[in-house]
């Protein structure tokens, strides 16, 4: 398994100035050194931006069930430095405003929190198990900081699947899918 943020400490801390990053003085016989190795690309084709279309949660004994609803939306981010982050927003009820929003007493406001997911970290790629670990630094739910989640991923064409594996839950074996398309750059 690779791990794609490591890399990026040696340009920072050249972009930075540091003193470590300074060049040094070297004999006028000697070679010059070489250039560093540019970093692998291990998950390329995960990188971009993916809107998510579709969230289920599969049930081993029964039939599955849209995760946060009918209606959804959310978005993947994988970038190059091995950042990730994940967001999803379930069915809401209409709010006519901000001042309409703001009004509204704790209790009546979870109904937006408990609709929305989101999380940010690192990523890992293990190409030949299809697998990609996201490692959570920083999540709307607390009890989410540094878990680790694999996922199983398939791409194909413009469509990415994850796929957690089965769990077991309150009595229940439970797994989800999540179905996103790659975001285009607009022509």
């Amino acid at each position: 398994m690779l791990r794609r943020s490591l890399w990026a400490v040696p340009a920072a801390l050249a972009l930075a100035g540091s003193a470590w990053a300074r060049p040094r003085r070297r004999p006028k016989d000697a070679a010059p050194a070489p250039a560093p190795a540019p970093p692998p690309q291990a998950g390329s084709a995960l990188l971009g931006a993916w809107t998510l279309v579709s969230a289920e949660t599969l049930r081993e004994s029964g039939p599955s069930t849209p995760a946060f609803g009918a209606r959804i939306s959310g978005l993947l981010v994988y970038d190059r430095s091995g950042q990730m982050s994940l967001q999803i927003a379930g069915e809401r009820p209409s709010v006519g405003d901000v001042e309409t929003y703001q009004a509204m007493s704790a209790e009546d406001r979870v109904v937006f929190l408990d609709t929305y997911y989101a999380y940010f970290g690192l990523f890992e790629v293990d190409e030949a198990a299809h697998v990609v670990t996201h490692r959570v630094r920083g999540s709307l739910r607390p009890n989410e900081l540094g878990v680790n989640y694999r996922r199983q991923f398939g791409i194909d064409g413009d469509r990415l699947t994850l796929a957690s594996p089965p769990e077991a839950h309150a009595g229940e074996v439970l797994s989800s899918r999540l179905i996103f398309v790659r975001v285009h750059p607009p022509a």
